[in-house]
């Protein structure tokens, strides 16, 4: 359909001149109005993804913290059979305490369950290997004390690294997977305010180009038919 014909349709509704440019005005505004809701919409999915992914990063953190921390707990321990001195003992208790801090930090974020129960088993064996290790070394058994803290008690962290990597590998996983959505998302967003930017700009322009010639085409009749009338009585 071409503009003229529908501005001729435009020009015959039986309605005030302000109420067609109020209609197109409405219509205008409907569409700049679209262009905000579905900006709004989409804004507020990807900051509920970045909150996720923020979520992500501090599980992330805390795991790798966790595995650290077993690392340092190997380190006090075999430093305290060597030595046999009480600062080790006492620096393997204060790390233990953060180990079990962290993981309940761990396990009280929304993710938390990807560890489970599995880290505080694996953790409690830990604890009492170290234990036994300890009361060996105590007793002046050490020899036995090695081979408890060589069979046992680094076995058992080496389980719990792996446990603490595997749930960094998952995250990081997602971390990766939010992020593409992210981006996904906000090319999304850009396509449609940009396309519906440019549809409102062209809609404006057509209603202004057929409110226009809807005005313009009704005077030109009238002249026409006056200048037919005029140009009839002459060649009376």
């Amino acid at each position: 359909m071409s503009a003229l014909p529908l501005a001729a349709r435009i020009a015959r509704i039986r309605a005030p001149l302000s109420a067609k440019l109020g209609g197109a005005f409405l219509v205008m505004v409907a569409a700049l109005l679209a262009t905000g809701l579905v900006s709004l919409f989409v804004v507020s999915r990807i900051q509920r993804q970045v909150t996720e992914l923020a979520q992500v990063d501090a599980m992330v953190g805390l795991a790798r913290t966790l595995d650290y921390s077993i690392v340092a707990q190997e380190h006090f321990s075999s430093m305290f059979v060597l030595t046999g001195e009480p600062p080790y003992l006492e620096k393997l208790a204060a790390e233990q305490e953060r180990f079990r801090a962290n993981a309940g930090r761990l396990r009280a974020e929304p993710r938390g369950a990807l560890l489970g129960d599995a880290l505080n088993r694996t953790f409690a064996r830990y604890v009492e290997a170290s234990a036994a290790v300890v009361a060996a070394k105590r007793a002046g058994r050490d020899r036995a004390a090695v081979e408890s803290h060589v069979a046992r008690e680094h076995v058992i962290a080496h389980e719990i690294e792996a446990l603490t990597r595997d749930v960094v590998s998952l995250l990081q996983t997602e971390r990766r997977t939010a992020l593409d959505a992210i981006l996904r998302e906000r090319q999304f967003v850009t396509a449609i305010v940009g396309g519906l930017a440019v549809g409102s700009l062209a809609l404006a322009v057509l209603l202004s180009v057929l409110l226009a010639r809807s005005i313009v085409q009704p005077i030109r009749e009238v002249d026409a038919a006056s200048s037919a009338s005029r140009a009839a009585s002459s060649a009376r």
